[in-house]
């Protein structure tokens, strides 16, 4: 089980179901030795802690009707994350995403629920189409995408800027860091522009 705090909350004990329903009243659970905050309802059964509603950690939200805690760990099936650059506003957004954050190791994972799934870089004005990304929580980046294969040529970038209609190319790899607020991306062939196709020297 994870450390959990909080200084009032409602609880409903159902001995014979061996399960307690816990819920927040005005203040957020605490949670990993206030490495991360909970606002929702928990679920404590002999099996576990479960619960549905948002984790804030240092700068990112992830938001799931149904988190599983560990000791160390949460994760979820299908969740949604916000990372939030300095300013407070939204960097990145990705939804339906498995998801699974270790506090211990300062990593979070996140593996698309579908063939691929969309990151809104909206510091970038970019969106991006990956089937995993990894989160270095300490060195503030994401590694973007992990499979490259003849059927899958890298991570799909498309520019969302007014003036920047169809910029697009594929990356091997791609990098984005919540310091500079800049995709370093690798591997890219061409850049696809309007009706021309432009390809890097480096």
């Amino acid at each position: 089980f994870p450390e959990v705090s909080n200084t009032e909350t409602s609880a409903h004990f159902l001995p014979y179901k061996d399960k307690m329903e816990i819920y927040m009243k005005e203040e957020a659970f605490k949670f990993y030795k206030d490495q991360a905050t909970f606002q929702g309802n928990l679920l404590m059964k002999p099996t576990g802690l479960t619960g549905g509603g948002i984790m804030t950690l240092d700068k990112a939200e992830v938001e799931s009707e149904f988190f599983t805690y560990n000791a160390n760990w949460f994760r979820s099936d299908a969740a949604d994350l916000r990372v939030f650059a300095e300013e407070g506003e939204f960097a990145i957004l990705g939804d339906n995403l498995r998801t699974h954050i270790d506090l211990k190791m300062r990593q979070g994972l996140f593996n698309a629920n579908e063939s691929e799934s969309s990151f809104n870089l909206i510091s970038n004005n970019y969106m991006c189409y990956i089937d995993k990304c990894v989160w270095d929580m300490d060195a503030e980046s994401f590694a973007l995408g992990d499979i490259v294969s003849l059927n899958n040529p890298g991570s799909k970038f498309v520019s969302t800027h007014p003036n920047q209609e169809s910029l697009s190319f594929f990356a091997k790899s791609a990098e984005y860091s919540l310091k500079d607020y800049i995709i370093h991306a690798d591997g890219v062939e061409s850049i696809v522009v309007a009706d021309a196709v432009i390809h890097p020297d480096s």
